[in-house]
């Protein structure tokens, strides 16, 4: 199926705050549709760590292993993940290790992310998609591969102000 997520975190209002840690997640199978998130944070959290997870997707495109959509996040801290989508399928792509839409003032830090899909394209390792501002990216192993626009670290035009340095990308 699509849109399978094997955690989410949900917050209503402002604030809320957690640890999600330690963490095997282990979905799809190479004939799977695509749509998984390993980890979903949604709505207002604050003040969240993501680490040390171990996050493992094996279908046909559009997945995430770490997702975090607004509208407003602030204060998330995602290290030390452990993240690889793959697909033997040749269709699909736009997979991404660690997805940001609408966050601020986060850290992703030392994560190891593999992006290896055979025949598929828009390969992302790190995506700070829409008003994904403040943040730092640093001392990330990226390792992208696909058939073209295969990407480690990607700023869209309306990511602003962020940090990205001392990361390892492999494409």
């Amino acid at each position: 199926g699509s849109n399978l997520a094997g955690i989410v975190f949900t917050c209503s209002g402002v604030g809320g705050n957690g640890t999600i840690t330690n963490n095997t997640i282990i979905t799809g199978n190479s004939t799977t549709l695509g749509g998984h998130i390993g980890i979903r944070m949604v709505n207002n959290c604050q003040d969240t760590v993501i680490d040390a997870n171990n996050i493992t997707i094996d279908a046909t495109g559009s997945n995430r292993g770490v997702q975090l959509t607004g509208p407003t996040l602030l204060r998330i801290n995602v290290t030390g993940n452990r993240i690889k989508i793959t697909s033997t399928i040749a269709t699909g792509g736009a997979n991404n290790g660690i997805r940001l839409d609408s966050t601020s003032s986060s850290n992703l830090v030392a994560n190891n992310i593999i992006t290896m899909t055979a025949g598929q394209d828009n390969n992302y390792g790190i995506y700070l998609f829409s008003s994904a501002s403040g943040n730092v990216v640093s001392g990330n192993a990226v390792n992208t591969s696909g058939t073209s626009s295969n990407h480690g670290i990607v700023l869209q035009s309306s990511a602003n102000n962020n940090i990205v340095a001392n990361n390892t990308v492999r494409t």
